[in-house]
C-alpha cells in the first residue's frame, strides 16, 4: 500500500502537470476512503494544494469523489488574503463554488456539508475589526456569530441558531449563592425550584435565568415561562423560540413544545423565514457537538421533528438563494 506520503508527492506533481481532474479526483478519493486523520495529512504535506482552488477544474469534479473535495479543502491550511479579511483564498473559492450553478449539484452539497457541517475552522470575530464575508459563506458559525454582533441584516433571527449569540458564557453569570441555586434547579429542569424563590422574594424573572434555561434545553422550564410568565415573553416572542428549540434542541421532545407554539400561533411555522429565507427546518442544520460539527439529528433527513415541522407547512425541497436544499443537505 501507498503510504500517505507518497500519495501527497503523486498529488503534488499531477497538481504541477495539470494532470486530468478525474485522475487527481480519484487519488482524494482512494485517500478519503482511508478516513482517519490520512486527508489531514494530504492537505498539509500537498504544496500544490491551492492549485484545486479553481473553478474551471471544479466544473470537471466527478460526482462519486465530492466529498473528497470538500473533505480535502476543509483540511488546507488557511491561506489569508489581507484585501478580503477574514476571507482566505480558499473561503472565496467555496463562495465562488457555491453560487456558481455550473458546478455540479453534488459538489455544492459537499462545499456547503465542509463548511457548516464539518467543523470547518475560521477566524473568529473580534469587535471593531471590518469585515467581508460573501453571502454564500453566512451559514458558518463564526459569520452567523459576526452578524449577530454587528447586527448586520436578519440579526434578531439568526441569534437563535446558537445560545451563544444571546451572550458569551451565559452561565458563568451564575456567581452569587443565590445564582448558584437557580441553575442548579434549571440543570434539574425544575420550574418551582426556579420560580418560587424569585415569588417569595418579589423578583422578577432575571434574563439570565431564561436564556440558561433555553441553553440547558430545560423543556418543562421553558413551557412553563411561555405558558404563565409575562416577563419571560416580552424577551422571547412564539418565532425567536421556534428558530431556537429547532437550532438547538432538535430532538423529539422538542416536537410537543413546537405543537404548542403552533397551536397558540397559527401559521408560525409556516411563516416564519429569516433574511435569508430560511425556515425552521434549514435551522434544523444549525445544532453542533462539542466539537463544532452537525450532530446525528441535524444530518439525518425526515426525523420526527422535521416531519412535525413539514406537516405544519416547511417545504423540505425548498431552494435558498445558492440552489439548495434541506433535502439536499441532509443524509
Amino acid at each position: 500500500m501507498e503510504s500517505i506520503r507518497d500519495l501527497a508527492l503523486e498529488l503534488n506533481r499531477m497538481l504541477a502537470e495539470k494532470a486530468d481532474t478525474t485522475e487527481i479526483a480519484a487519488l482524494l478519493g482512494k485517500v478519503h476512503a482511508m478516513g482517519g486523520p490520512q486527508m489531514t495529512i494530504l492537505a498539509t504535506m500537498c504544496r500544490n494544494g491551492q492549485d484545486l482552488l479553481d473553478l474551471e477544474r471544479v466544473r470537471q469534479w466527478p460526482d462519486e469523489h465530492a466529498a473528497a473535495l470538500g473533505n480535502f479543502i476543509r483540511q488546507m491550511p488557511y491561506i489569508p488574503l489581507p484585501s478580503s479579511t477574514p476571507c482566505g483564498k480558499k473561503e472565496l473559492f467555496i463562495a465562488e463554488g457555491l453560487e456558481d450553478a455550473s458546478v455540479s449539484k453534488d459538489v455544492r452539497i459537499h462545499l456547503w456539508r465542509a463548511l457548516v457541517m464539518d467543523g470547518y475552522k475560521f477566524p473568529c470575530y473580534m469587535p471593531g475589526h471590518e469585515w467581508k464575508v460573501p453571502r454564500a459563506l453566512y451559514d458558518h458559525p463564526a459569520v452567523r456569530n459576526w452578524i449577530v454582533d454587528t447586527k448586520q441584516e436578519g440579526w434578531e433571527d439568526i441569534r437563535c441558531s446558537d445560545p451563544v449569540f444571546f451572550g458569551n458564557d451565559i452561565l458563568k453569570q451564575f456567581k452569587t449563592k443565590q445564582e448558584k441555586a437557580a441553575l442548579e434547579a434549571i440543570e434539574k429542569d425544575s420550574p418551582s425550584g426556579l420560580l418560587m424563590p424569585l415569588d417569595i422574594e418579589g423578583r422578577k424573572l432575571p434574563a439570565k435565568y431564561a436564556k440558561a434555561a433555553l441553553a440547558k434545553r430545560a423543556i418543562k422550564i421553558t413551557t412553563y415561562l411561555y405558558s404563565n410568565n409575562k416577563t419571560f415573553n416580552r424577551q422571547f416572542s412564539p418565532r425567536m423560540l421556534l428558530l431556537f428549540v429547532c437550532a438547538n434542541w432538535n430532538n423529539d421532545d422538542t416536537i410537543p413544545f413546537v405543537v404548542m407554539l403552533e397551536r397558540d400561533n397559527p401559521g408560525l411555522v409556516k411563516n416564519s423565514l429569516d433574511a435569508f429565507g430560511h425556515d425552521a427546518l434549514w435551522y434544523t442544520l444549525y445544532q453542533r457537538d462539542r466539537f463544532n460539527r452537525a450532530t446525528e439529528a441535524a444530518r439525518r433527513t425526515l426525523n420526527p421533528l422535521d416531519r412535525t415541522l413539514i406537516e405544519f407547512g416547511c417545504n423540505p425541497r425548498r431552494q435558498n438563494c445558492l440552489g439548495l436544499s434541506y433535502e439536499d443537505l441532509t443524509v
